[in-house]
């Protein structure tokens, strides 16, 4: 009887735990309904290519990509100031984070620019083109990309409310209607 009483809880623990471990899924688990898209220095000012579904894996490898310090010397060096910018649209809330750097005046060199947005109608699925969206900018003071990657992580987890109090220990810079292009 004891031995039954004891393989009962167990097995019981074992399930529980199991169901308790679903519930807490990863970010990318937790990734459908999400499209990026990059602007490249290279390309127009208000020019991006659309990159197509992510999640939160495959996100954070597209940001980890850029040279961003190399891309932040070649753009000062020529006065264009033209940076990458990366970003992430939640299909389903209408919410975009962007990612792209600007000069660190005070450490003479570049820290990472957050922008988080809201589109004030639905986006268009194909295209991903929408000029109707808001965009407030906030200036990192910093050029940790682990910094970019945690604020990232918030953004798949859909966890706004903490990712707008993550966003106010940074600079506020300007709040701002965008304006783009989707490029093919």
């Amino acid at each position: 009887m004891k031995k039954a009483l004891i393989l009962s809880i167990l097995l019981f623990t074992f399930f529980a735990c199991e169901f308790i471990k679903d519930k807490k899924e990863s970010p990318s688990k937790q990734s459908k309904g999400f499209i990026s898209r990059i602007h490249k220095s290279s390309y127009e000012t208000d020019w991006y290519k659309l990159l197509g579904e992510t999640d939160f894996d495959k996100h954070t490898l597209d940001i980890k990509d850029i040279d961003w310090e190399k891309e932040y010397k070649e753009q000062t060096n020529k006065e264009q100031y033209n940076y990458p910018i990366i970003e992430v649209l939640d299909t389903i809330n209408y919410i975009y984070l962007s990612i792209t750097i600007s000069p660190d005046k005070q450490n003479n060199d570049y820290q990472f620019c957050i922008g988080l947005g809201v589109h004030l109608k639905p986006v268009d699925q194909k295209s991903g083109n929408d000029i109707g969206r808001k965009v407030k900018l906030f200036l990192t003071n910093s050029s940790n990309i682990n910094e970019i990657i945690e604020v990232n992580s918030l953004m798949f987890n859909r966890k706004y409310e903490m990712l707008k109090d993550r966003l106010k220990t940074y600079t506020f810079l300007a709040e701002i209607d965008d304006l783009y292009q989707n490029i093919p």
